[in-house]
């Protein structure tokens, strides 16, 4: 072509800067061809991929003025449309949490609590009457308006606590143990909602000794630091008892802490149904009895922790249960008391060996009576390794491991499970009552709990920073200890 084109050029009398001029075009002819064609290959290939394209339709012409102006101001109705959906679901929120409860009253403060509120709202309707000590809003005032809230209200908790020395311009009722009642107020939900959080549980009787004791234990808890650390609100506590701690013991009690405190009441002297304490057992080891104690109340107390205090509707509202006995005591900082050191746990108690020979009398009958039961519910345990040591206890050495119960973390969810509870029943309610007819511990019956019914990794078994039983716990240790760490008053 260049050829005929050449010709042609001389037979039109064109020079060599003619044809190169011809050339030139020809050749940026091409080149553009070349683009043109690959654009096209680029296109359709990407069409080839790309989802269709969905349109609104077109606005009415006289809509365009609002869409230019929405284009120039797009992030600020985006900013406005995020701050109106916050603010709808921060309403719908409060609306559903209980816009009838004392929450939702805008009242700063209150101190007292009139004679016919108290009791109005302590023979209410409510499940849990349980009266807490220390709540952490400030109350002044209850008008009538409030009352009708808390009686009638929709929040599913209708529970007054007492309250106790929080910082109230010294009021002169707090030291007034006659006006007691008249400080209860409710444990907030904002600071405590309903399956979250710890709380500290202890069974105490009214004996000088033990109400001695479970003070100092309450002043230890200074060294818990768990709250601390997860910016948490401190853990109430649960003081239970019989109904016969006076109201100058109650307020003895609740002075040696600043944290919520109640004090609810279980019944230590019924039994179950079919059991009759007077009848003969056969087979029964010798009764055990502690001095200066009720005849079955190391029974009860086992009964109780074992069985009833999982009903009790005072802990419903918690996570964690957090156990200890009035004679225990804390004298080092402990970093995750009273939380789980790991939220996957569902217990930790200390393992302390075997049930020495003194007590091998009430372990007798139990080894076969968790083979059989978990025989008869068609169960295999959860954590094999702890069952093959209660097997190699049982068969080499004729006794059975334990853990610590005087202090232990439990989830209430587990403890609340049905085949948890149906076993714990089992043991205490139903024939042949073996905790109350051979005094089946449960130092040891907690460690077939943890073989059973947890695994290895929910489990802990080792001894919490700082605790102590016994030793180490009279108060002038405990107060030296506080004052190491600078955390007495």
């Amino acid at each position: 072509m260049i050829g005929l084109l050449k010709r042609v050029s001389q037979e039109r009398g064109v020079g060599s800067a003619g044809d190169e001029e011809i050339g030139r075009d020809i050749k940026k002819k091409k080149k553009d061809d070349d683009d043109l064609t690959s654009k096209i290959f680029v296109s359709r290939t990407k069409n080839r991929f790309r989802l269709p394209r969905l349109r609104l339709p077109s606005l009415p012409p006289c809509c365009h003025p609002i869409r230019k102006e929405a284009s120039r101001q797009k992030k600020m109705i985006v900013l406005l449309l995020a701050m109106s959906i916050l603010v709808t679901l921060s309403a719908l929120n409060h609306f559903g949490e209980g816009r009838d409860s004392l929450d939702t009253i805008p009242l700063s403060s209150l101190t007292s609590f009139p004679e016919s509120i108290t009791n109005k709202v302590l023979t209410g309707g409510g499940s849990d009457k349980t009266l807490y000590f220390h709540p952490l809003s400030s109350l002044t005032s209850f008008p009538e308006s409030i009352t009708n809230k808390v009686l009638t209200g929709g929040g599913s908790d209708k529970t007054l606590y007492f309250h106790t020395k929080m910082k109230r311009n010294n009021n002169e009722h707090d030291n007034d143990i006659d006006n007691l009642d008249n400080l209860a107020s409710l444990l907030s939900k904002n600071f405590y909602p309903y399956g979250t959080g710890s709380v500290i549980c202890i069974l105490v009787s009214n004996r000088p000794k033990d109400v001695e004791d479970i003070q100092v234990a309450l002043k230890s808890l200074a060294f818990l630091q768990g709250e601390q650390n997860r910016d948490l609100p401190l853990a109430p506590v649960l003081v239970f008892h019989e109904g016969d701690l006076t109201k100058k013991q109650m307020k003895s009690i609740r002075d040696a802490t600043g944290r919520p405190i109640a004090f609810p009441t279980v019944d230590l002297t019924s039994f179950p149904p079919g059991f009759e304490p007077d009848a003969p057992v056969s087979n029964a080891p010798p009764g055990f009895e502690v001095a200066n104690r009720k005849p079955w109340g190391y029974y009860q107390m086992i009964r109780f922790w074992l069985t009833t205090i999982w009903d009790h509707p005072a802990i419903q509202r918690f996570d964690v249960i957090m156990r200890m006995d009035s004679d225990s005591c804390f004298t080092e900082p402990n970093a995750y008391l009273p939380q789980m050191l790991h939220d996957h746990l569902v217990y930790q108690s200390q393992y302390v060996g075997t049930e020495p020979p003194a007590g091998r009398p009430y372990i007798e009958g139990l080894y076969e009576f968790a083979t059989s039961y978990l025989e008869g519910v068609h169960k295999f345990p959860g954590n094999a390794m702890l069952w093959q040591f209660i097997q190699t206890t049982w068969k080499e050495q004729n006794t059975l491991p334990l853990f610590r119960t005087n202090f232990e973390l439990s989830k209430l969810s587990f403890m609340q499970r049905t085949d948890v509870k149906k076993w714990h029943k089992a043991l205490t309610e139903e024939e042949p009552y073996g905790v109350l007819s051979y005094r089946w511990g449960d130092a040891v019956i907690r460690f077939f709990d943890a073989a059973i019914f947890a695994t290895d990794e929910t489990t802990l078994t080792m001894k919490p920073d700082g605790y102590n039983h016994k030793q180490k716990c009279s108060w002038p240790e405990v107060r030296d200890a506080l004052e190491r760490n600078k955390l007495l008053p």
